[in-house]
């Protein structure tokens, strides 16, 4: 009996699968490596390690040009204490900031949630445009606002 796809005609001494990998191999480098030889290439390191709670260069460069930064660093010191402040920014998704804000309306006023996910929002817009981390989205911008 041979394997769905793997013509009667195949050595039985020649793992199919094995072979096939093999001329994937032979035929040129794939992802990464891809990438470097074309030239396109980003390093995704620094954005798959960074934390909210690692939002440091935001809190020096960006919170002293605020109009309210004492309102401003309330927000952010409130979000570091969240559990979301200790996942990758990578890995942060819109459906974890609609998770936050509707666990977050009992009892509190819609526009304080609001401000809330603007800080963190702000921070992902400053973190794309001015610090390359370009691969990437802002999650907040596709949620609904309280």
């Amino acid at each position: 009996m041979t394997p769905i796809g793997v013509p009667k005609s195949a050595s039985a001494d020649i793992n199919p699968y094995i072979a096939t990998l093999g001329s994937r191999l032979e035929s040129g480098p794939s992802g990464i490596e891809a990438e470097i030889s074309i030239g396109v290439y980003v390093d995704r390191t620094e954005v798959e390690c960074t934390t909210l709670a690692d939002a440091h260069r935001y809190e020096r460069e960006i919170v002293p040009t605020k109009r309210y930064l004492a309102q401003e660093r309330t927000r952010i010191a409130r979000w570091k204490k969240h559990n979301l402040a200790w996942r990758p920014l990578a890995a942060l998704r819109g459906t974890d900031f609609a998770k936050y804000r509707d666990a977050r309306r009992a009892g509190r006023a819609e526009n304080t949630i609001r401000l809330e996910l603007q800080v963190i929002s702000h921070l992902f817009e400053i973190a794309r445009k001015e610090w390359g981390f370009e691969i990437f989205m802002n999650p907040v911008k596709n949620i609904r606002k309280p």
